[in-house]
């Protein structure tokens, strides 16, 4: 039983409801960095940043700046077209999360991102979770059509038909005020069976305090047994609901300091049930492949005699953290349980909790030693 990994749950514990920019996230996290503090030799930082509170505040506004411009219309149909076109592809950007130019203008929140690191060299571990509880998740039926008709459906309802009457509009094409206000009440409708679909997830704090205390506790794991060459950094991040916001202004800001080194990102997210996974293949709306030789290790550790149980992964429909690293080029694998069975219940006890904590702990440590292993012995090859 890892003793980090458990004092580290009864620790977040104090703030279940760890919503972006409250209160209690910042607690949360002031707790952790206390907690972090007592480590010899690291380094620590908080960084501020604003952000909007979820991707689905962001959807809301969208959808009624549509209904706006569907109003105005018969009045500006040039206009009304290209801001609705705009509109569209910024919002298309956003829930495929990718920068998108609304994105930080809407109903901005401060937060801030905790990170603590250790050691120098070429080389830079960096070990992701994510301290901002998952407040909603698709319901699972819903989730595996997620990119079918019905998500495609409230695209092209929020998109392109406030732009196509506008053109037609423009072209003097004879639409009647009705079929304006038919249309508006088509987005509401589709937005409300959207905001139906999906349900209040009660084990997600749970989920996240797994997942922090895997990270925390393989952390601590590879500072006192240092590899080589090496600088071992955790990423305590936030903006999880407004897109992973968090990990994209870390990125943005750090981006620099990545130039030049061999990056390896391990992403721990979600742990549900009593399963352990490695995903391969996420995304929203484009599928994000993880690559490189952190993918490679976990594959060749996965079902072997030591990690017999554990499995890789494809979450269409969702998306991690990892996912700004991993479109930066920059070699990654999340750690989740996979949803392998959708109806498994998530651990209640702390025992099962820690159980399941402790295969990630095991796992992820060796991944991240047996990947950067097998890449020194590559470039050794080479020369």
């Amino acid at each position: 039983m890892n003793q980090t990994a458990a004092h580290i749950l009864d620790l977040l514990t104090e703030w279940p409801n760890r919503r972006m920019g409250s209160s209690a996230e910042e607690e949360a996290r002031e707790a952790l960095s206390a907690e972090l503090a007592g480590e010899p030799g690291i380094f620590m930082t908080e960084e501020g940043f604003r952000a909007p509170v979820s991707s689905l505040q962001t959807s809301v506004i969208l959808t009624f700046l549509q209904c706006i411009i569907l109003l105005f219309a018969p009045a500006y149909p040039f206009l009304a077209a290209i801001t609705s076109m705009m509109l569209f592809l910024s919002w298309m950007r956003s829930i495929d999360n990718q920068k998108a130019p609304f994105t930080w203008l809407l109903g901005r929140q401060f937060t801030a991102n905790l990170t603590a690191s250790k050691g120098k060299g070429s080389n830079l571990v960096l070990v992701i979770s994510n301290l901002e509880p998952r407040r909603i998740q698709w319901h699972p039926h819903w989730l595996t059509r997620f990119t079918q008709h019905h998500m495609m459906m409230f695209i092209v309802l929020l998109g392109l038909m406030p732009s196509l009457v506008s053109w037609l509009l423009f072209m003097d094409v004879y639409i009647p005020a009705v079929l304006v206000w038919l249309l508006t009440a088509a987005l509401l409708i589709v937005l409300g069976y959207t905001v139906y679909s999906v349900t209040v997830a009660s084990s997600a704090s749970k989920q996240a305090d797994m997942s922090i205390a895997g990270a925390v506790a393989i952390v601590r794991r590879l500072w006192r047994d240092m590899p080589d060459d090496t600088e071992v950094r955790l990423l305590i991040s936030t903006g999880r609901s407004s897109g992973f916001l968090g990990t994209q202004h870390y990125l943005d800001q750090h981006r620099e300091e990545f130039e030049g080194r061999s990056v390896y990102v391990l992403n721990v997210d979600m742990l549900k049930g009593n399963s352990v996974a490695f995903s391969r293949t996420y995304g929203s709306l484009s599928p994000v492949h993880e690559n490189g030789i952190m993918v490679q290790t976990a594959s060749l550790l996965a079902g072997n005699k030591l990690f017999p149980k554990i499995q890789a992964c494809t979450k269409l429909g969702y998306s991690f953290d990892s996912i700004w690293f991993t479109r930066a080029g920059m070699t990654s694998v999340t750690i989740t349980s996979g949803y392998l069975n959708a109806n498994a219940a998530p651990p209640s006890t702390s025992e099962e909790k820690l159980e399941t904590v402790s295969i990630l702990i095991e796992y992820g440590e060796a991944v991240v030693r047996s990947a950067l292993t097998l890449q020194s012995a590559k470039e050794r090859s080479h020369d």
